[in-house]
């Protein structure tokens, strides 16, 4: 087959080390692969030398101008939060292209900000594709109540399934995260701070770079731990400081999926998460690390101390973690992308359709927190439509359509304790509906 992938950056984010894994397995496989980038960035990880990179230019005309000569069998996109992968999607579709469609970000990430024309944008193109893949259960779930051309597609692990279990003990804490406000990473920092006094011998370790990095060296400095904390910044070994810690931790107010907790994973590490929805796929609490509520730093830092002060039970969960994280090696995941690829290629929608529901399905595993966190959010959303003043405003963001639409999504729980739930969620989209009308 002859594959293309489009991302927006060809650098050192978790989508570009994504597809670089990806594209390397299937040049190996004999397939020719290209990356289409928009912007190349330095960037740290080997490329096969048979994976062919192509510049083209942030338009959609020029660009299909550009691509269309190589033939490509299947066009798989990954962008960012950005309008020109949507654009460029129906442009192919109509093109008689076939087309996947990856959404690296979690579901409710893009429904928040209702004034951005991000909702607009993509659910049309989701429609349309021959198949939209996301990376947990929880995404599979809702995205699927109202979709058929939806695959459960997690990401590969981006390093040898080969490395040996970790069995020192070193007295490293990591962290391994660009410095952007959505990755929080000041709670790791306050959470060090809380055991830091009684812990003296041990550091953290800051992996990444962004915008945040004077502020959060700041933070460091009021906090009395700077000279406990170390940022790294983007290093090309990244592997080497996975190797020489022995806790991870993870802050992110939301993620996809999680690259930085399964790369600790591999190491044998056990991670503290604060809680975002593909945690629960990727982690099971207590027994390869630990999952705490949003915010609660005080948690986090008890979860650090416990490992500090049980160095067994570390070890421990350290080696589950590294045997379940197995599932995403990429011989496993990469196979499961060819045959999708081939799935797309060889077959019509309704076929595609049915093969998806067989066997890229992933159930979540815990549907009342699936159910809970769908409220708090739909709350949050439900807030934001009431401020907007015009039906007109609220039409040209959000289609009435899509408000009718979630009440399919509620179709596939069946809790009966969550029940109150359906009827409260209901309620206010029935009352949004009229108000607007």
């Amino acid at each position: 087959m002859k594959i293309g992938f489009f991302i927006e950056y060809f650098g050192n984010g978790g989508v570009e080390r994504v597809v670089q894994t990806l594209s390397n397995y299937l040049a190996q496989q004999g397939h020719t692969v290209y990356i289409f980038v928009l912007k190349r960035l330095p960037q740290e990880y080997a490329v096969d030398s048979r994976v062919h990179i192509v510049d083209i230019p942030n338009d959609v005309s020029s660009t299909l101008q550009k691509v269309l000569p190589y033939q490509l069998d299947v066009y798989s996109l990954h962008f960012y939060w950005l309008a020109y992968c949507y654009e460029l999607a129906d442009a192919l579709v109509a093109g008689g292209k076939k087309v996947t469609l990856t959404e690296h970000s979690v579901f409710f990430q893009l429904y928040r900000d209702i004034l951005s024309p991000f909702v607009a944008e993509r659910k049309p193109s989701w429609q349309k594709v021959n198949v939209l893949t996301v990376l947990s259960g929880y995404d599979y779930q809702i995205h699927g109540a109202v979709l058929d051309n939806v695959a459960y597609m997690p990401n590969p692990n981006t390093f040898s399934a080969s490395l040996p279990l970790q069995t020192s003990y070193q007295k490293n804490i990591i962290v391994v995260s660009r410095l952007a406000h959505h990755k929080r990473v000041d709670r790791a920092l306050r959470a060090f701070a809380l055991i830091a006094n009684t812990h003296k011998d041990w550091q953290l370790l800051i992996l990444g770079d962004g915008d945040l990095r004077v502020e959060l060296a700041n933070l460091s400095q009021a906090l009395h731990i700077a000279d406990r904390v170390s940022f790294v910044g983007n290093v090309k070994n990244v592997a080497d400081y996975y190797a020489k810690s022995s806790i991870h931790l993870m802050t992110s107010l939301h993620e996809g999926w999680g690259l930085a907790l399964t790369e600790a994973k591999q190491f044998g590490m056990p991670s503290v998460v604060m809680d975002a929805p593909c945690f629960y796929d990727l982690m099971q609490d207590g027994a390869d690390g630990f999952i705490v509520a949003q915010d609660d730093i005080a948690a986090m830092a008890d979860k650090i101390k416990f490992f500090i002060e049980n160095p067994d039970a570390c070890k421990a969960m350290g080696k589950t973690a590294k045997e379940r994280v197995q599932a995403y090696n990429i011989d496993v995941v990469g196979k499961r992308w060819e045959n999708l690829f081939q799935l797309v290629l060889e077959n019509p929608q309704a076929i595609i359709n049915a093969q998806l529901k067989t066997n890229y399905v992933l159930v979540a595993q815990d549907t009342k927190k699936i159910i809970a966190d769908f409220v708090v959010e739909y709350n949050i959303l439900y807030t934001k439509l009431c401020t907007l003043s015009k039906y007109s405003r609220l039409q040209a963001f959000l289609p009435m359509d899509f408000l009718l639409k979630c009440i399919r999504i509620f179709d596939f729980i069946k809790v009966v304790g969550f029940r109150v739930f359906f009827v409260r969620v209901l309620f206010h989209v029935q009352r949004l509906f009229f108000r607007f009308k």
